[in-house]
């Protein structure tokens, strides 16, 4: 998944926790905890499906 917010990409690889309603949602949340982001900052631009 990446997300894309002030002028960086960030991946983010975690598992989804109950209350993520999508993948994109799961990507928000953990850039807003690992990197403390303002959610309306952000914008999932795209969501990379596993392919291994």
């Amino acid at each position: 998944m990446g997300v894309f917010g002030c002028k960086r990409n960030f991946i983010a690889w975690r598992e989804a926790k109950e209350g993520d309603k999508d993948d994109g949602d799961t990507a928000t949340r953990e850039t807003k905890e690992e990197m403390g982001l303002d959610p309306s900052l952000m914008e999932v631009v795209t969501v990379v499906q596993p392919f291994l």
